[in-house]
C-alpha cells in the first residue's frame, strides 16, 4: 500500500475530448505518489476493446454500469472500504455526483470541475449549489472562467485555477518552406467554436490578399454542425481551399504537415487543441477566448485578435502564410513555450503540492 491519500478522478468517459485527457493524465500525476483510482460514469457502449484495455494497463479503472442508483451505490461502498480522502471530478454531471454521493460517502475533501469560461443555463444553476454548498472547492481550468463564473454567484473563495497540462511528446520540429500553406483548426463541430467566421476568414484571404503559395485550409473534429460547415464552404466558394476530416486516425501526421493554427472561438477555458498545436510547434492565430493569452503572446508565437474580426484574422493569417521564416521562429516559440510552462511535470507539480496542502497548516495553492 502506497503512502499518502487515496484519491479518485471522476470523469464522464474515456473519450478523445480535452476534459477526458486532463482526468488521464491527473490520474497518472498522482498514481505514483498517491493510492488513485480513475471512475468513468458514462455510458460507454462506445469504447473499444482496446482503448478499454490500454486504460486498464495504465490505471486503477472502474468503469460504473447501470443506472444511477447503482453507480451510486457502487461508489458508497467503494469509498467508505477504501477510505477515499480525496476526489477530483471535470465535467457537470461527474462534479455533481461527486459533491452529492461523495458526501454521503463521507469523503473529506471533494472537488468539483470548471472547465469552460462560460456555462449557461441549468448546467450553471446546479454547479453553483454544488460549488457553494457541497464541495469543497471547484478548479477552474482558466482565470477567465473564475472571473465569469464569480460575477454568477459562485463563491470565489472556493474556485481554484489550474491550468491544463499537456505530456511533451515529440521533439521540435522545423518545417521547410513549401508550395501549399496548411492551416489547421482542430475542435468539435459546434457554434462555441465559431467555424462561420473562420470560413468567412478563409474567404477573404483568398479573396483580398494576393497568395504568393497556395494555401488549405483543414477542419478536423466532428459534430451537429458538419452539415452547415460544408454548406458554408459552398457558399463561400472554397471547395478548393477547405478540406474536412472527420475523426481522423492520421491526426499526428496532419499535425506534423501543418503550418499555422487556426482558432476563432467565442468562448473556452485553455483549449488543449491550442496546447497540442504548440507542441507541434506551430504558430498560433486565435480569438481572445478564455486564458488563449496565456498561451498566445502576440508577436512572440502567434496573434491574439479579437472575437469575430474577420479582417484581423486574415491579416494576421496572411503575415503568416506570406513568411516561412516568420512561421519557423513563432512555431519555435511555441515549442518553447510549452515546454517551459504547461509541460506534464509543471502540471504534477501544481496537483502535488495542492494534495500536500489538504491537511495542512498552509493555505491551498491558487496557481
Amino acid at each position: 500500500m502506497k503512502e499518502g491519500k487515496t484519491i479518485c478522478v471522476f470523469i464522464p468517459s474515456l473519450g478523445a475530448g480535452g476534459a477526458e485527457k486532463q482526468s488521464r493524465l491527473l490520474t497518472k500525476a498522482l498514481q505514483d505518489t498517491h493510492t488513485t483510482y480513475l471512475f468513468v460514469l458514462g455510458n460507454q457502449s462506445e469504447l473499444s476493446n482496446q482503448f478499454r484495455e490500454e486504460a486498464e494497463k495504465q490505471f486503477q479503472l472502474h468503469l460504473l454500469t447501470g443506472g444511477i442508483i447503482s453507480k451510486a451505490l457502487y461508489f458508497i461502498r467503494f469509498a467508505r472500504q477504501h477510505k477515499v480522502d480525496v476526489i477530483l471530478s471535470h465535467l457537470p454531471s461527474d462534479t455533481m455526483f461527486a459533491a452529492i454521493f461523495g458526501r454521503i460517502a463521507g469523503v473529506k475533501h471533494v472537488f468539483g470541475g470548471l472547465r469552460n469560461a462560460w456555462i449557461d443555463g441549468y448546467k450553471r444553476v446546479l454547479l453553483k449549489i454544488m460549488h457553494n454548498h457541497l464541495l469543497d472547492y471547484s478548479i477552474s481550468n482558466s482565470y477567465a472562467g473564475k472571473s465569469y463564473l464569480t460575477t454568477h454567484g459562485f463563491k470565489e473563495k472556493k474556485i481554484l485555477v489550474k491550468h491544463n497540462g499537456i505530456e511533451i511528446t515529440r521533439d521540435r520540429i522545423y518545417r521547410e518552406e513549401k508550395e501549399v500553406v496548411n492551416i489547421v483548426t482542430v475542435a468539435r463541430f459546434v457554434p462555441q467554436k465559431d467555424y462561420h467566421t473562420a470560413l468567412k476568414t478563409i474567404a477573404h484571404v483568398v479573396n483580398a490578399y494576393p497568395l504568393n503559395s497556395s494555401i488549405l485550409y483543414h477542419i478536423v473534429g466532428f459534430g451537429e454542425q458538419e452539415a452547415q460547415i460544408r454548406a458554408w464552404i459552398k457558399d463561400y466558394q472554397l471547395e478548393e481551399y477547405v478540406k474536412v476530416h472527420i475523426r481522423p486516425k492520421y491526426l499526428p501526421e496532419l499535425m506534423e504537415q501543418a503550418d499555422i493554427y487556426f482558432s476563432s472561438s467565442l468562448f473556452e477555458g485553455i483549449a488543449n487543441s491550442m496546447m497540442e498545436a504548440m507542441m507541434y510547434s506551430l504558430p498560433l492565430v486565435a480569438t481572445d477566448a478564455g486564458d488563449s493569452r496565456y498561451l498566445v503572446e502576440t508577436n512572440d508565437n502567434g496573434f491574439i485578435t479579437e472575437l469575430k474580426d474577420v479582417e484581423s484574422m486574415a491579416a494576421r493569417l496572411y503575415e503568416l502564410i506570406s513568411s516561412a521564416d516568420l512561421r519557423q521562429q513563432m512555431g519555435g516559440r511555441s515549442y518553447e513555450r510549452i515546454s517551459e510552462e504547461f509541460s506534464y511535470e509543471a502540471f504534477q507539480k501544481k496537483y502535488l503540492q495542492l494534495i500536500d496542502s489538504l491537511d495542512s497548516s498552509e493555505p491551498i495553492p491558487n496557481h
